[in-house]
């Protein structure tokens, strides 16, 4: 009598700890859905924002996107043979998912291989994320929350100077 009481409190358990992140990541996703079809219609776009980094130039191409509690930006650039993707979600000024892609570019050939995460936040606290490709994500010292946050934080700092200045 214990041992089916004990399977069919664990069974519960994981359920219901499967259901409530998944919930999590569905409500995330129609909050992403709401804000690309706002995006569309709304976007506001800025180009040519030179760089250099290890002395190779780059352009970055950024789209920065505001409503009353939705916003969203990405950037995007390439660097050498490698196309980078970044986007930013945020819900009432919380940052509730992410995405990056890299897509590097044999130079020899046609082929290309990519990498790329999405991740979903709640409360700046990661709460799951999906990788596909060859990449960071491999190694044994990845840690995708730091990263993002420490990416993000440098990412605000350059939208509001942006911003600020009217590109």
């Amino acid at each position: 009598m214990k041992r089916s009481f004990l399977f069919a409190f664990c069974f519960f358990f994981i359920h219901f700890k499967g259901n409530s992140q998944n919930t999590a990541r569905e409500n995330i996703r129609a909050v992403v859905e709401t804000t690309d079809s706002l995006y569309r219609n709304k976007c506001k776009a800025f180009s040519k924002l030179k760089k250099d980094v290890a002395g190779i130039p780059f352009t970055e191409a950024w789209e920065y996107f505001k409503s009353s509690s939705l916003y969203y930006f990405s950037v995007k650039y390439s660097i050498d043979s490698t196309d980078y993707n970044e986007e930013y979600y945020f819900d009432k000024e919380q940052l509730i998912f992410s995405a990056e892609k890299e897509l590097y570019h044999f130079p020899s050939s046609k082929d290309s291989i990519g990498w790329s995460a999405l991740y979903y936040f709640y409360h700046n606290k990661l709460i799951d994320y999906e990788t596909l490709g060859h990449g960071k994500s491999e190694m044994d010292d990845w840690n995708p929350e730091k990263e993002v946050l420490e990416r993000l934080a440098g990412r605000k700092k350059e939208l509001s100077g942006i911003i600020n200045n009217g590109n």
